[in-house]
């Protein structure tokens, strides 16, 4: 009687092993662990307790994304720049990274030594505002972004990008050429897109240096008429403007002088 006893015990324990396998397997692992047999992780949620993971996996680190505006090589008119980027996934902060070019240069193209640096403590951020007085102008510069959480970090795909950040750059003048002796009483004053432009001012002065037009012109308009002129010779020029600065051209002057056979001045030439 005692064998047949413990012959009973000992299949009652193989039962309940097999009964604890068998509820494992179809239950699959506890909650809070996962399916790999990993340690715990907060934020993992499995369905139904089938083991099939929808949350957030704390040891990856960020996913890939790209740099935005501005656009690569492209140039900045306005004293506060903003960089933007995608919205890359798993994130918890970034870092942003400003070099000059000459430094990003002599660093073996590296961000080893940046002049900006500066880190957000969030999640979600697209973009961010460079203060003003932070960069030189007339300078080129290189920046990338840094995606980060507890487990890693991700550079944008596409970094470095550029940036310039310049006043209007170099113009000239186009007509009435300079020194041109011509029988007009009306001339069109030209001249060419200065890059990065956003408002033109032409001033126009006598031989006296008496102020005749000094006024602002769009950024899409690089000519002006001016008229009503008394013989005499004019000079005129034309600042570019942006919120950085100015780029003024070369001074021209024109004469205008009585025409032949005395038509009163009523000639209008367009050069």
């Amino acid at each position: 009687m005692e064998s047949v006893s413990r012959y009973v015990k000992v299949v009652l324990i193989i039962l309940w092993i097999l009964f604890y396998i068998t509820v494992g397997i179809c239950c699959g692992a506890p909650r809070g662990r996962s399916g790999s047999g990993g340690g715990t992780s907060s934020g993992q949620n499995f369905v139904n307790g089938g083991g099939v993971f929808t949350g957030t996996n704390s040891n990856l680190a960020p996913s890939n994304f790209n740099l935005l505006l501005p656009a690569n090589s492209t140039y900045s008119s306005t004293s506060a720049i903003t960089l933007t980027w995608d919205n890359p996934s798993g994130e918890t902060g970034f870092t942003v990274q400003i070099v000059p070019e000459s430094v990003f240069i002599a660093a073996s193209n590296t961000f080893n030594n940046p002049l900006y640096v500066y880190d957000i403590n969030s999640a979600n951020v697209t973009s961010h505002v460079v203060p003003s007085g932070v960069l030189t102008v007339d300078n080129v510069y290189y920046w990338r972004v840094i995606a980060r959480n507890s487990a890693g970090e991700a550079v944008a795909s596409n970094s470095p990008m550029t940036f310039r950040y310049f006043k209007p750059v170099s113009f000239n003048l186009l007509a009435p050429l300079d020194g041109s002796v011509a029988n007009m009483r009306f001339a069109n004053l030209t001249w060419e897109t200065s890059v990065n432009a956003v408002s033109y001012e032409l001033t126009v002065t006598d031989d006296q240096g008496v102020i005749l037009q000094n006024f602002p012109r769009s950024l899409n308009t690089t000519s002006s008429p001016v008229g009503n002129l008394s013989f005499g010779t004019y000079h005129w020029k034309v600042k570019a403007i942006n919120e950085l600065g100015y780029t003024e051209s070369v001074e021209f002057s024109f004469t205008y002088e009585q025409p032949v056979g005395n038509n009163n001045g009523q000639n209008e030439i367009d050069p």
